[in-house]
């Protein structure tokens, strides 16, 4: 079951190659659709000595005919006929608990599955989904809703069936400690989008899930419901999106090699840099994938990026595989040839967190997470200019910071903790 879940995780980090014909008809659709938001999550906890926790949630949005990032999903279209659409899906899931199970329990978690969505003629949807966490606990969704919208607001009410397996409820409800039945639980949602101009726009969420009397009956519950609430602000693409053939160079391949450094993020940047004694190493391939370039006839170009990280065995570690994907922000100038400086922020999701991620959380009695936020940060020139030649015009040569951190104890996504990880890398990228 974990080779299966890292080739789906791999899958969609890696959204390199169309889907494959077969049964289901592709879409057709030389359309994309963008967006990037930010906001805070509250949610009551409903087990005993918890009241409610708070986290800022970063999210991301993309959606061609192939794949699509909605927040904190990510999946990878296998192909529709007529309404029906189905799709292999991963999403990172809350897990509400008290402070004080927090060292014992892992906060992170990342469920894979798949996904059948139904579209009707109308505004209506209907969704079957399955999904396992990393220990093949499982659980179902079913859920229908509309998706409506009035003037500037667009609101999608719906209603969620999850159905939990024994060994999904004893280790969410009963906490690893206690045997719980199966169950299923039963969440009332709004969601909500107002438009503020043509391109941003105020979110807002809330739901109600009342427990199952399996989960309820746990000694460690003592609510027979939980809540959230979300607000926050984004930015979307136009709603008529930009035909990917209009994007000059659209794609880019980037291939690295870094070393692991103490040095936090602050003293990187300035240039005070110290060496790992045990040289753990990492090798990458990011995928760029271009949403708008040169905006506004400015040197900017926007790309959403997903990459595959390679951390190379040594005494301290084993090798584990690292699956990233966010959104990345270049600024381009000439000085006296062409730069590019850039700036990346998503997640970051991890097979084990590596030696020096762990030695740093733990020096500050925090417990390495799996899933963690992403940063990357970039200087690069282009080879071509440099050295006059047009045969390589589209080779980069550059310097990047590779980061995951907890976000400053901001998220409990990334298990409300302070530190993570970073490496200094070379690359080379190319443009296609």
């Amino acid at each position: 079951m974990k080779s299966l879940q890292t080739a789906a995780i791999l899958a969609l980090s890696l959204p390199l190659l169309p889907a494959s014909a077969g049964v289901f008809d592709q879409q057709n659709s030389d359309q994309q659709h963008w967006g990037l938001a930010a906001g805070l999550r509250v949610a009551t906890i409903p087990f005993k000595d918890g009241s409610t926790q708070t986290s800022f949630v970063p999210l991301n949005y993309f959606e061609n005919s192939y794949v699509f990032m909605d927040g904190l999903d990510a999946g990878v279209k296998l192909g529709k006929i007529g309404p029906w659409e189905l799709n292999v899906v991963a999403k990172a899931r809350f897990f509400d608990i008290p402070k004080r199970y927090q060292d014992n329990l892992a906060w992170d978690v990342v469920d894979t599955g798949v996904q059948l969505r139904y579209q009707s003629t109308t505004e209506g949807y209907a969704i079957a989904e399955l999904y396992s966490d990393p220990a093949k606990r499982f659980y179902a969704n079913l859920r229908t809703g509309f998706e409506l919208q009035s003037g500037d607001l667009e609101w999608n009410p719906y209603l969620n069936l999850r159905i939990k397996s024994t060994e999904f409820n004893s280790r969410y409800y009963g906490l690893g400690a206690e045997n719980i039945d199966a169950g299923t639980d039963v969440t009332l949602g709004l969601k909500m989008n107002y438009s503020i101009s043509e391109h941003a726009y105020l979110y807002s969420t809330a739901a109600v899930s009342l427990l199952d009397e399996a989960a309820k009956e746990s000694r460690f519950v003592d609510k027979d419901w939980q809540s959230e609430l979300s607000v926050g602000i984004g930015y979307r693409s136009d709603k008529k999106a930009m035909p990917r053939s209009k994007l000059h160079k659209q794609r880019y391949m980037r291939l690295a090699h870094g070393w692991s450094t103490p040095s936090n993020l602050h003293e990187m940047v300035i240039g005070k840099t110290e060496h790992d004694p045990n040289n753990n190493q990492l090798t990458s391939i990011f995928y760029g994938h271009p949403l708008i370039l040169r905006a506004n006839n400015s040197p900017v170009d926007l790309y959403l990026v997903s990459g595959f990280v390679w951390h190379g065995s040594s005494d301290s570690q084993s090798s584990e595989q690292e699956y990233d994907l966010g959104l990345k922000v270049y600024y381009r100038f000439y000085w006296p040839t062409e730069w590019r400086v850039g700036a990346a922020e998503g997640l970051s999701y991890i097979t084990n967190p590596t030696a020096i991620e762990k030695s740093e959380l733990e020096e500050n009695d925090f417990e390495a997470t799996n899933l963690m936020n992403y940063l990357g940060f970039s200087i690069d020139l282009n080879v071509g200019d440099l050295l006059g030649m047009r045969s390589v015009r589209d080779l980069w040569f550059g310097y990047a910071i590779h980061h995951r951190s907890g976000m400053f104890k901001s998220s409990s996504l990334f298990g409300h903790v302070k530190g993570g990880s970073n490496y200094e890398t070379l690359y080379l990228q190319w443009d296609f």
